[in-house]
């Protein structure tokens, strides 16, 4: 049988709840209160150290096979794992301390909890390794159950065999089977509503198509003159649009929550916190235009 050992990766996820996106609001707001940013460069840049400081969540997990799922342990029950939690929690309390004496007692609780774990964590395996034992002595193939059990409990385990589909009695290849499968449902689950309109705000839009319309009558209108007299032009250079506080609160109010980041790598939920605060709302408009 094939045999594979799972492998150890690291996983990064942001955190969006309220608490954290408060926090790492108040973070940005404090930052750019002593030092200001000038420009969008810098702007961005301050934006992603306060999210990787305190908005990223390293997570390690064991995975293996095929599809890399997670692989737990066998002795993991729901009584260790709420344990665990708590000490996350104490371990997050000890971090945000500032007093001496507190720091004293939830480093003594923290401790205990270790311990605590531990205990538990030996009487699981124990209780794991006492249900394999009667596993192989109920076995009638004692040799090769033995062998099934020793990987299971160094981590390994079985790859399952790959499933077989057949069309019209004839067994399809893997590649030709993926492709009729994702032909099929691409055509039913690609289907959607088309919401370009959503994209375009409806002032911005009028504000253009009446400008559009005072060109075209402009030029219809001189173009007529030119036959009766000189007309004297005036070239001006294109004004640079400014971003209005308004506009931009609209803009922020459309994102999204819980989606992935766009180009400058901050998440939706950071933006709408801190257009709320005076000082961020600021710096994004002095910065943007």
């Amino acid at each position: 049988e094939n045999l594979e050992t799972g492998k150890w990766t690291e996983d990064v996820f942001l955190k969006r709840d309220k608490k954290s996106v408060k926090e790492n609001g108040e973070e940005l707001e404090r930052r750019w209160t002593e030092n200001e940013s000038r420009n969008v460069n810098d702007m961005i840049s301050k934006m992603q150290e306060v999210q990787d400081i305190l908005l990223i969540k390293k997570v390690k997990r064991k995975i293996g096979g095929e599809d890399n799922k997670e692989i737990e342990c066998n002795w993991m029950t729901d009584e260790i794992r709420r344990e665990i939690s708590k000490k996350r929690d104490i371990r997050k309390k000890l971090r945000r301390c500032e007093n001496e004496t507190e720091k004293e007692r939830l480093t003594s609780i923290e401790d205990n909890q270790k311990i605590k774990i531990q205990l538990m964590v030996k009487e699981a395996k124990e209780v794991e390794e006492k249900k394999i034992e009667k596993e192989i002595r109920n076995s009638d193939n004692k040799g090769k159950m033995i062998w099934n059990l020793i990987n299971k409990i160094r981590g390994k385990r079985i790859i399952p065999e790959e499933d077989e589909i057949f069309k019209n009695g004839l067994k399809m290849e893997a590649e030709e089977a993926r492709k009729c499968f994702f032909g099929d449902w691409r055509g039913i689950l690609a289907v959607r509503e088309n919401k370009a309109h959503e994209i375009w705000d409806e002032e911005i839009k009028k504000e253009m198509i009446e400008s559009r319309d005072n060109i075209d009558t402009r030029m219809w209108i001189e173009e007529h003159l030119d036959m009766a007299s000189r007309i004297e032009y005036r070239i001006r250079s294109m004004d640079t649009p400014r971003l209005e506080r308004r506009t931009l609160e609209k803009i922020i109010e459309k994102l999204k929550d819980k989606k992935a980041p766009g180009p400058d790598k901050i998440v939706g939920e950071v933006y709408k916190d801190i257009i709320q605060r005076k000082k961020c709302r600021d710096v994004l408009l002095k910065c943007l235009n």
